[in-house]
Parts: C-alpha cells; structure tokens; sequence
C-alpha cells in the first residue's frame, strides 16, 4: 500500500467517522439542521477529494492554481457559509433576548403599578 493509498483510506475513514458524529448529533436534535446539511456537505468535499482532484486538473490549470489550493477553496468557502449561518443565528438570538428584556422591563412596571401602596400609620 502506498502513502498516498494509505493517507486517502485514512482521511475518508476520519471522514465517515464524522460524518456519522454529525448525523447522531442532528438526530438527537442537537444540531439544526442547516447546519447539518452545511457539516455534511464540508465532509462530503472531503471524502470527495481524491476523485475531485482527477477531474480539477483543468479548472485549477484555468485559475492558475495547484489542484489542492482549489479543493481548500471550496471547503473554505463551505465553512464560510457556515459561519455567515451562524452569525445570522446569534443575530436573530441577539434580537429574542432583547424583545424578551423589553417584556420584562414592561411586566415589571406593570406588577410595580399593581402593588398597594403602603401606607403609614399606627
């Protein structure tokens, strides 16, 4: 077995591996699924990769780039639309907690308002 053989069986192994972790995790409930979908398609670009470089000689050649300078392009660029996801998600969080406070703040007033007021005497 070559290095080469030996290393790509060792990636797609670490690749299934994960790949299985995130399935169990969306499963569970644990991961949403958008970010499911973003995991497994970053894995997927991996496990991918040995039969992707045979088939990128060309665009990498058109781009003037090494074969694996374009495959880290594209599993960048999937980690980037994860990241864009997840500030999109702790945005969307950001403006609940605030709209959560406001009702708070109101609820309290409100409660404060309703207390009688005590009075002072003997």
């Amino acid at each position: 077995m070559t290095y080469q053989v030996a290393r790509t069986v060792v990636v797609s192994g670490a690749g299934v591996a994960l790949l299985l972790l995130v399935w169990k995790q969306s499963r569970l409930g644990r991961l949403k699924l958008a970010y499911a979908l973003g995991w497994v398609g970053l894995i997927g670009t991996g496990l991918l990769a040995p039969f992707l470089l045979a088939f990128s000689k060309p665009v990498a050649k058109w781009l003037l780039v090494a074969e694996s300078t374009l495959l880290v392009l594209i599993a960048s660029t999937f980690l980037l639309l994860i990241t864009i996801q997840l500030s999109i998600s702790v945005s969307g969080l950001s403006r609940q907690i605030e709209e959560i406070g406001l009702r708070v703040a109101e609820i309290e007033s409100v409660e404060t308002k309703k207390e009688p007021s005590v009075s002072s005497g003997t």
